[in-house]
This record gives C-alpha cells, sequence and structure tokens, in this order.
C-alpha cells in the first residue's frame, strides 16, 4: 500500500497531538484523542481485552508521550520521503514504516488498555453469539451476493490484516473460523 503525503500529514498531526496532550498533566487524554491516533492501526491486530498495567498516571503520560514523539517523528521521516517520492510514500516505504510504528501502537495500546477495553465492551458480540453472528454474516452474503462472496470472505479472515483486526475488537477470535 503507498500513501500520499496529506495522509502521512494527518498521521503525523493526530500524534503530535497525542504527544502535546499527554505533556501537559492538566491536560485530559479524551476518547476523542486516543482515536484519532488508533484510527491509524485499523490493521494492527490486538488481542482483546487488552491486559492492564499498573502505572500511576504521571508515568504512564510520561510512557505516552516518549511513544507518541517517537510516532510524530516517524510519520514525519514517512512524509518528507513520501514528497521526495512525486507524493506518494512507496510500497518498500510503507512496509518499513508499518514496522516501525506498528509496535508502538501496541505498546499505547497498552498504555490504553483501559479505554480500548471499555471501547471493545461496548462494542464485541457476546462470547455465547459468536458462531450465530458468523452464521448470520455468511449467509446474508451468500444469499445477496452469491456462494462466492462467502468463501471469498471466509478466505479473507486468514489473509487480510485490517478484517482480522476488526473481527478481534469485536470480540471474534478469526482464527477459529473455518
Amino acid at each position: 500500500m503507498s500513501l500520499p503525503t496529506e495522509i502521512l500529514s494527518k498521521m503525523r498531526d493526530d500524534a503530535s497531538v497525542l504527544a502535546i496532550v499527554s505533556g501537559i498533566d492538566e491536560a485530559p487524554m479524551t476518547q476523542g484523542v486516543i482515536e484519532s491516533v488508533e484510527n491509524w492501526f485499523k490493521d494492527v491486530e490486538i488481542v482483546y481485552p487488552i491486559p492492564q498495567m499498573q502505572f500511576e498516571e504521571s508515568e504512564r503520560r510520561g510512557l505516552v508521550n516518549t511513544i507518541s514523539v517517537e510516532l510524530t517523528e516517524r510519520f514525519e521521516k514517512a512524509r518528507v520521503q513520501s514528497e521526495k517520492n512525486g507524493g506518494v510514500l512507496s510500497e518498500e516505504d510503507f512496509e518499513k514504516l508499518a514496522k516501525d510504528v506498528d509496535p508502538l501502537w501496541r505498546e499505547l495500546s497498552g498504555l490504553f488498555a483501559k479505554e480500548l477495553n471499555f471501547q471493545f465492551e461496548r462494542n464485541r458480540v457476546p462470547q455465547d453469539e459468536v458462531g450465530e453472528y458468523l452464521q448470520m454474516l455468511t449467509s446474508s452474503l451468500s444469499d445477496h451476493i452469491g456462494e462466492q462472496a462467502k468463501e471469498a470472505f471466509l478466505e479473507k479472515i486468514k489473509t487480510d490484516k485490517n478484517l482480522r483486526a476488526h473481527l478481534r475488537r469485536i470480540g471474534i477470535d478469526p482464527d477459529s473460523i473455518n
């Protein structure tokens, strides 16, 4: 996947806002601030619920600040590279960026476990309804689009990072689907 400079600028800006907010003790790290950064990592598969780490708030803020500053720097470096490449980050450079920033998001996820788990609990498919949910979804695909759509969906579950991450966010283990 290649990324245009404008998207990289937005990624940098959202990480920068988190860095600024986390650097000011009185500034609340609101759900909106957290979600603005989270939106850039929809393809990173996180297992929910996220184990909560016990930190003093000042320690947590310090770690969030350090990580968000690093994210900001990496996004800015990629933005500059994309400008040199005619306004688009190449596939190769995108892969390098993802390799660098995805682990940082995983660290932030642990620091924001309470907030992200709250969101997860609101959106999750109850464990005892997962089978029924998947059956309804695949039947709907098959009925409305055709059996090939159902088969394509089941195949994508194995390889599509965005789909796998989404399923995790709603409480479905993609590896348990046959």
